[in-house]
């Protein structure tokens, strides 16, 4: 029945022994997505106001478009492939929030620290040798991931060169000894930081020579004197300074520009000479406007390789630039052109031809960065450059019940499905089972090459795809019935049964492919990623169906199985569904009306999410550790919009098994009141509803003994980050009200302190928590160089802006367009009728209306 069984059977195993292999060896062989595995949450601001002051944007410019740019280039960048599932929203007017699934890293240490003693596989901290302090504080204070050899530790904290470990063997790797001097770096250099704050500028240009500033009353000469004495009076600041000063104020000439060369040979450590002694001067193109060329106008950015076989930038114009950039360069011929990318000059080679338009961009570069520079450029430059504010490591927005009972929920439906195949379709049921199960290995091997997130309604839509195979199952198994019940032998039955149901299935799955390419294409964020899943899903489905289960049938009947035996339950069904067509479409049409009418009539606040309708945001501390699920009903009591919020659990502030102190609740809300009075309301309403669990302080005074000889204080102290004792006790030294203190840090909190001082006098209790305050407030830092901040019950609130910007609406409703209008034209081609196209598109808007009613109805 089959041909080349033999080649089918090691294409077949060689596939599910690659899938199976990127799940057990691969050691993230996906992330899990925000709402089943949390994620590291990243806070960016901009400021409009330096970058105006310094001439990037103009005065009066429109900030919000700005912000919705800069929103939508960081999702390109962050997310080139649609995979990644993560959320890019805006808060208050300048700052943007964005939350990637998983530990994707830390800041980067410029150079590895080592151990200063050596570690047992048990212990639960590790000192790094604090030598040089400078690689020491490349080690992020509020935790990362560590590799120490082979293996990868996940720490909490580091308090000075102490670092607190809260898992060893990392992302199933062997925890075990490591000896004193033993290499320690951190895992990740974390590419969403460097995507994001890489501004992607890209221009050309010609290295200055004296034939250009001849008659200008300044040679090339006294242009560098005048550079160098700046710099040596500036030190401190870069050469992108002094080109924006005017001329009479100690600026360069205006066809001047001065760039630092990029230095590629730095060892690990090694500081990088100042800016003027590698500055390099770059014409500035005044009289030929249409010279400047600048990233946007590429076509087309790759990764490629210089002659030696470093990975290099590959770039070609678009063609309405390639005829001016080959006049440019053949104007400049002999001379030396420089290539600028984010200020610093990548290279400057000699211009020996004239360029047709394309060339590449080399350097000695590593592979991640020829990546990195390509991913930046294609998502277009940033004018303003995003300053990190915050970043932190939040739990998942579902409980563990929750995922729990999805999970189980899964399980059920398949075990149900796979036993109705064996009920209905017996031997061939069994079949069906096993392709079911091929086809789920598949699709996980392929979204673990894809390195794609894996969020709960992408298991959804993994175990909507099974459901989909599984009615090409049953085109198949019927087809054989049929061919069977004609009279014909068993193995021509099974031939003409899997013949017969291809071009249906083939058909069906084509158009879906059809639309799942220009969703990807055409479509942006969430979009692209459905669109991934949907795709390999595809692929996967067609391959399980049409090869595994025919090769199963075809060693079944190899076997020497006569029958295939199955269920007659809907064998002879002969329902007239035309003869009540009248009727059918009556009923649709009124329940289209009613559902559409009802999902209109509902308030936006109803039927809209978060990311269409924006809303507010509260990060919360508690006094006792709590789950996320406890907090999640807490916060359900809270009546108006904070009640359905959305809860995750700060991951720094977990206390062993009994849950976490920190929480972030985002909700939605459609309120147009003034930002300050939305967040002063946001505050207020928390503060009153959890007024119970919020945690006390940041200075309690838990106990003020004036009876005592000499009077005495307890005092508990709530900081932002962990601080050792000494540190803390010297602060409070310093405070006229209190003598012979002592700290001691809390044991399972170590941001808690907890203080007990005599007095040398006896104030009322606001004078002395008044100022102990007043010690830790203003830039004071501790010995390890932190800034002391105390611990506010409401660590902050803002207002958070729309997710779903204006060019991700248009760009979603321009793909399903798109979509439509190929499968029309498939259907066109493939039956040479227009009519079916129409009624396969009337269907589908038919489904999506009613779909609307049954949302409204489930609000």
């Amino acid at each position: 029945m089959t041909e080349n069984v033999g080649r089918k059977l090691i294409l077949i195993f060689g596939l599910l022994g690659i899938a199976a292999g990127l799940l057990l060896f691969k050691s993230q062989p996906f992330r899990l997505g925000l709402d089943l595995n949390g994620g590291t949450r990243y806070v960016y601001s901009v400021d409009f106001d330096d970058a105006e002051a310094k001439g990037i944007i103009a005065k009066g410019e429109n900030r919000g478009a700005l912000m919705a740019q800069i929103q939508q280039i960081i999702y390109k960048r962050a997310d080139p492939q649609g995979v990644r599932e993560l959320l890019v929203r805006q808060e208050g007017t300048n700052r943007l929030v964005i939350e990637v699934p998983g530990l994707l890293g830390a800041t980067s240490s410029t150079q590895p620290g080592k151990l200063a003693k050596e570690i047992a596989p048990a212990d639960e901290t590790l000192e790094l040798d604090a030598t040089d302090p400078t690689i020491v504080e490349g080690f992020p204070a509020t935790g990362g991931v560590l590799a120490i050899g082979k293996e990868r530790i996940r720490y909490k904290f580091r308090i000075g060169a102490v670092i607190h470990v809260e898992q060893r063997g990392y992302t199933k790797t062997a925890a075990g000894p490591h000896a004193a001097g033993e290499e320690v770096a951190l895992f990740s250099d974390d590419a969403i930081r460097s995507a994001i704050e890489n501004l992607g500028e890209l221009s050309f240009g010609i290295v200055v020579d004296n034939s250009d500033l001849a008659g200008k009353g300044t040679d090339l000469q006294a242009e560098q004197t005048r550079m160098t004495e700046w710099a040596a009076k500036n030190p401190e600041s870069a050469l992108s300074v002094f080109n924006r000063l005017p001329r009479d104020q100690g600026g360069p000439h205006e066809l001047v520009r001065w760039h630092p060369r990029r230095i590629d040979d730095l060892q690990p450590g090694q500081q990088p000479p100042p800016e003027s002694t590698r500055a390099v001067p770059v014409l500035e193109q005044l009289d030929k406007p249409e010279w400047r060329f600048t990233g946007q106008h590429l076509k087309h950015v790759g990764v490629s390789q210089d002659p030696t076989g470093f990975p290099a930038v590959g770039f070609e114009f678009d063609t309405r630039y390639k005829v001016a950039f080959s006049d440019f360069t053949r104007q400049f011929l002999n001379r030396n052109m420089a290539i600028v990318l984010n200020g610093e000059v990548i290279m400057a080679p000699s211009l020996n031809v004239p360029l047709p338009g394309e060339g590449i961009i080399e350097g000695r570069f590593t592979e991640q960065y020829v990546s990195q520079v390509v991913t930046v450029l294609r998502s277009g430059s940033l004018q303003i450059k995003p300053k990190l504010e915050h970043m932190e490591r939040v739990g998942p927005t579902l409980g563990a019940d929750n995922i729990a009972r999805n999970m189980w929920a899964g399980a059920v439906a398949f075990i149900v499905v796979c036993g109705f195949m064996v009920a209905y379709y017996r031997v061939l049921g069994v079949f069906a089972s096993i392709s079911l199960l091929c086809n789920g290995l598949l699709i996980l091997g392929g979204l673990a090459f894809m390195d794609a997130t894996l969020t709960l309604p992408g298991i959804g839509g993994i175990i909507l795809t099974i459901g989909m195979a599984l009615d090409a199952n049953i085109l198949i198994f019927d087809r054989i019935r049929e061919e069977a019940e004609a009279g014909k032998a068993v193995k021509q039955a099974a031939k003409d049964g899997f013949d017969k149901a291809f071009t249906a299935i083939f058909d069906g799955n084509v158009t879906t492919l059809i639309a799942g390419f220009i969703l990807y294409n055409v479509g942006s964020g969430p979009v692209r990623g459905f669109a991934v899943t949907l795709c390999i899903g595809i692929f996967t489905t067609l391959f399980a169906q049409l090869v595994i289960t025919r090769v199963l049938v075809h060693f079944a009947l190899e076997r020497g199985l006569k029958e295939f035996k199955m269920g007659r339950w809907m064998a002879d069904a002969n329902y007239r569904f035309m003869a009540r067509a009248r009727a059918c479409f009556a009923g649709s049409i009124l329940v289209i009306l009613a559902g559409v009418v009802l999902f209109l009539s509902l308030p936006n606040k109803q039927r809209l999410g978060i990311e269409f309708l924006g809303g507010g945001t509260v990060m919360l501390r508690t006094e006792q550790p709590m789950t996320r699920d406890a907090m999640q009903a807490e916060v359900a009591k809270i009546e108006g919009d904070i009640g359905g919020s959305e809860v995750k659990a700060v991951s720094e502030s977990a206390v062993g098994d009994k849950g976490y102190t920190s929480f972030r609740i985002t909700f939605k809300t459609d309120s147009d009141a003034d930002e300050s009075a939305q967040v002063n309301a946001f505050e207020s309403t928390v503060r009153q509803a959890l007024a119970g669990i919020l945690q006390r302080g940041p200075v309690e005074i838990e106990k003020l003994d004036s009876a005592a000889s000499p009077p005495t204080t307890e005092v508990r102290l709530s900081f932002e980050s962990p601080h050792l004792e000494s540190d803390v006790q010297s602060r409070l030294a310093e405070v006229a009200l209190l003598k012979d203190v002592v700290v001691t840090r809390d044991a399972d909190r170590p941001s808690l302190h907890h203080v007990k001082a005599a007095l040398t006098s006896v104030p009322d209790q606001a004078s002395l928590r008044v100022a102990i305050e007043a010690a830790f407030q203003g830039t004071a830092k501790d010995s390890t160089g932190n800034v002391y901040v105390l611990a506010s019950p409401i660590a902050e609130s803002a207002v958070v802006s729309k997710q779903v910007v204006g060019e991700l609406t248009n760009k979603a409703i321009l793909a399903i367009l798109l979509s439509m209008f190929a499968i029309l034209i498939y259907v066109r081609v493939r039956f040479a009728e227009y009519s079916y196209g129409w009624g396969a598109i009337v269907a589908l808007i038919h489904d999506v209306l009613i779909t609307l009613g049954a949302c409204a109805l489930a609000i």
